[in-house]
């Protein structure tokens, strides 16, 4: 009598849980597209993360270094006729100014 019982308690037990899986089948589904969706949304990420890297790194190899901040040395063989002459037109200047006053 007691084999009776287990053997219906299994049965009703094994028709419980198809039946809770079919009504929960829908959920189950959503929630896996949902992982899905989520697994190509990392996936995504994780390639244009990468594709950034790179172009990061080429343009830091592409930038111009930058110059150096040591003075340019002055020519010391410049013509002194240019300030020569620059002296008389200043002078010219200055006497032309003295007759008109």
């Amino acid at each position: 009598m007691q084999s009776e019982i287990d053997e219906q308690n299994k049965i009703i037990d094994d028709i419980r849980a198809k039946i809770t899986a079919e009504k929960n089948a829908p959920m189950i589904k959503a929630q896996q597209e949902q992982e899905a969706r989520e697994a190509e949304l990392i996936r995504i990420f994780e390639i244009e993360l990468a594709v950034q890297r790179i172009l990061d790194k080429q343009v830091t190899n592409q930038r111009p270094t930058l110059l150096s901040m040591t003075p340019i040395p002055i020519s010391t063989d410049r013509s002194w006729s240019n300030y020569a002459i620059l002296g008389i037109a200043v002078v010219g200047f200055l006497l032309f100014l003295r007759s008109r006053a």
